[in-house]
């Protein structure tokens, strides 16, 4: 869960979980008081800002390039992105295909 939530996010997830879970198991036929997993978790920041970088042509290059060709370059790029993310004080949410996804302005709790 940690590479899509925050650490304090992924907790009150975990919580609630084990909640549904140790109602089900106490309670069998009684039902639950809310629907599971009703609650929203989010948050809300000001001065946030975020960033989609989407390798151009990507999909041209998944039949032009060799597997490991392939991710060997998006392993470079991507690492380039992380240092300057890191240099930056941005963070990472996540890499998909040829994009690179990351947030600025978050605190860290």
């Amino acid at each position: 869960m940690l590479s899509i939530l925050p650490k304090h996010i992924a907790a009150r997830v975990k919580k609630d979980i084990r909640n549904v879970f140790q109602h089900i198991k106490l309670y069998q036929n009684e039902p639950l008081k809310k629907k599971p997993f009703s609650e929203l978790y989010v948050e809300q920041h000001d001065m946030v800002s975020i960033l989609y970088a989407d390798v151009v042509n990507y999909s041209q290059l998944t039949v032009s390039l060799p597997p490991n060709k392939l991710v060997e370059t998006l392993n470079e790029l991507f690492g380039r992105f992380d240092e300057v993310s890191e240099e930056r004080n941005v963070l990472r949410i996540k890499f998909l295909g040829g994009c690179y996804y990351c947030v600025s302005g978050v605190p860290n709790p």
